[in-house]
Formats: structure tokens, C-alpha cells, sequence
């Protein structure tokens, strides 16, 4: 286990790195920057990270690794679950966690294109396996494009809005897709 020392500037930095993007952009950030709002000297930042990008490598493989432990647990509870709701209500902690931890790191590795890419594809190969697996289906190349656009665009509407949609949302357009769809 790391020393909380570590732990904690480590932290401090991921912090500053993500504030500052959001607030600036990613192109303008520098170590100077991070370290300052960090409250720690660049030496400091230097010991734990070689760049801001090794900071976003390391924020987007945290992200990504509680993506797909969130993934799995969605998928168990989908499989369990008789109905909408009762998913929603299981799955509402990981909802809070996105929300609370994970909400603006996100917000600013896809302000920066080759995480939003790296993202993007993660998040909508999770989703399309889950689907695979869950309806027992295979899709073609034209099936996985656009569902890949349907998954993409609710990424881009959460992070652009900034916020979950509500459970009724969620209900409701289910409801919606049931109807077309029969």
C-alpha cells in the first residue's frame, strides 16, 4: 500500500490538473500552474509525475478501470433485475460515485481529443459487449456504428449538460423506445 503521504499529493495534484483544465483548457496548463494551485513546489510535482499527460494517463486508466468495474455490476444487476426501476435503484450508488468523483476528471480528459477518443471508444465497446452478451446478439459493422453514436451522444449530453438525467428520464425514454419499437 502507498504511503498517504504519496497518496495525498498525488491526489492534490489530480485535483489542481482537472480544476485548471476545466477552468483553462488543456493546451494552456502548465506544471507551474498545477503545482501552484497543488500548494506544492515543481520538484514535488516532478518526483510523482514526468507530465501533465502522465497525469491524465494515470486519471483516465482510474476512470476507465471504474467504468468497467461499474459496467459489470450494471450488467449483473440488469441480468437479476425484473424491471427498470428496480436497476435504477440498484444501480443509484454508482450514479452518486460518477457524480461526486468521477464527473468533472471526466469533464476534463474529453476536453483533450485523444482522451475524449480513448474515452469514447472504452465507454461504448463496454456497452456494446454488455448488450452482446446480455441480448446474445452480434452485430454488424453497421448495427455497431450506430449504436455507437446513440451511446456517444448520451456521453456528450451528460458531460455537455452536466449532469445524470433523472430517473423519470431514464423511465420515459425507455418507455419512448418501447413504443417505437414495439
Amino acid at each position: 500500500m502507498t504511503d498517504l503521504r504519496i497518496r495525498r499529493t498525488r491526489e492534490l495534484i489530480r485535483r489542481a490538473f482537472v480544476s485548471l483544465i476545466n477552468e483553462q483548457g488543456f493546451e494552456q496548463l502548465t506544471v507551474q500552474a498545477i503545482s501552484e494551485r497543488a500548494m506544492i513546489n515543481r520538484k514535488t510535482f516532478y518526483a510523482h509525475y514526468v507530465d501533465k499527460y502522465a497525469v491524465a494517463d494515470e486519471l483516465c486508466t482510474m476512470i476507465l478501470d471504474w467504468l468497467h468495474e461499474s459496467f459489470q455490476l450494471r450488467e449483473k444487476v440488469i441480468a437479476n433485475s425484473l424491471t427498470l426501476e428496480i436497476a435504477i435503484k440498484n444501480l443509484q450508488p454508482q450514479l452518486v460515485q460518477l457524480r461526486a468523483q468521477w464527473f468533472s476528471p471526466l469533464q476534463a480528459l474529453m476536453r483533450i481529443p485523444k482522451y475524449r477518443k480513448r474515452l469514447t471508444e472504452q465507454i461504448t465497446n463496454e456497452n456494446l459487449e454488455m448488450i452482446r452478451r446480455r441480448l446474445k446478439l452480434s452485430f454488424s459493422d453497421f448495427e455497431q456504428v450506430i449504436l455507437g453514436s446513440v451511446i456517444n451522444g448520451a456521453i456528450e449530453y451528460i458531460l455537455d449538460g452536466g449532469q445524470l438525467p433523472s430517473s423519470d428520464e431514464i423511465r420515459k425514454l425507455h418507455n419512448d423506445i418501447q413504443m417505437m419499437f414495439g
